[in-house]
């Protein structure tokens, strides 16, 4: 994740790893997702914070490195304007 503070990153998608790894690590849940956010400006013009999801990609834990995988392309494809238009996504 970028640091809020450095608003050079305005527009830039990206997600949360270190808590969808905490999600990911529970137990005794199922599966997991991870939102993918856009970086906008915060009102005071001098930090950035994430807008809502824009895409969620959700698959099972034991999957967790295709999960990331997938969120990669997706922050790329999206950062370069060539996504496909989902905005949910299961990784099996």
């Amino acid at each position: 994740m970028y640091n809020a503070k450095d608003i050079q990153f305005v527009g830039k998608h990206d997600y949360d790893k270190e808590s969808a790894e905490k999600m990911a690590s529970i137990r005794s849940i199922n599966s997991f997702s991870v939102g993918i956010f856009q970086w906008v400006l915060k009102n005071n013009g001098k930090e950035m914070k994430p807008s809502k999801a824009v895409v969620r990609v959700s698959g099972s834990p034991l999957n967790k490195e295709k999960v990331f995988e997938c969120c990669n392309k997706i922050v790329k494809d999206l950062d370069a304007n060539i996504c496909d238009g989902r905005k949910t996504v299961s990784i099996k």
